[in-house]
């Protein structure tokens, strides 16, 4: 759990999200894009609730709370897009997090680009979604990797 809660605060302290949270707002609001009507999409809900948790009880980040916004994504590329946009629009979220469907990512990595905000990936473990910010840097510089991709995993 410290690595998760490290991880998060070195993410927004280390780009500058701070300043950019809700233009003078006391909350930095996290977008987590995962299918909560699946096991694993309930853990990493979860898994990052706890982390934000532990932040907000050693004070936020630089004295800003820090806020869950949960985008059930149903494991569906159109219901992920329209949910970050939303997400992004409505709740004006400043980071996103997660992703575990390779398919969902890649569809809402043109949402991202669009609106320019960062994301750690946490899932989406095609090699398509690394490959698209290698292809096109410039337009997918938001989004960073944390976990293996699939051909790592196949040995």
């Amino acid at each position: 759990m410290k690595k998760i809660t490290a991880l998060l605060a070195a993410m927004v302290l280390s780009l500058g999200l701070v300043s950019c949270g809700g233009s003078g707002s006391d909350t930095i609001k996290v977008g987590v894009l995962a299918p909560t009507s699946v096991f694993f999409g309930q853990m990493v809900v979860e898994g990052i609730q706890m982390a934000i948790a532990e932040v907000n009880e050693q004070g936020g980040i630089l004295g800003k709370k820090v806020e869950a916004v949960i985008i059930n994504d149903e494991d569906k590329a159109d219901v992920g897009t329209l949910g970050l946009t939303k997400a992004i629009e409505s709740d004006k979220i400043d980071v996103i997090l997660g992703g575990v469907n390779s398919g969902v990512v890649l569809a809402c990595m043109e949402v991202m680009a669009k609106y320019k905000k960062l994301w750690l990936g946490t899932g989406g473990a095609s090699t398509k979604v690394v490959q698209n910010v290698k292809d096109d840097y410039e337009k997918y510089k938001y989004y960073f990797r944390v976990g293996t991709i699939d051909a790592a995993l196949q040995g």
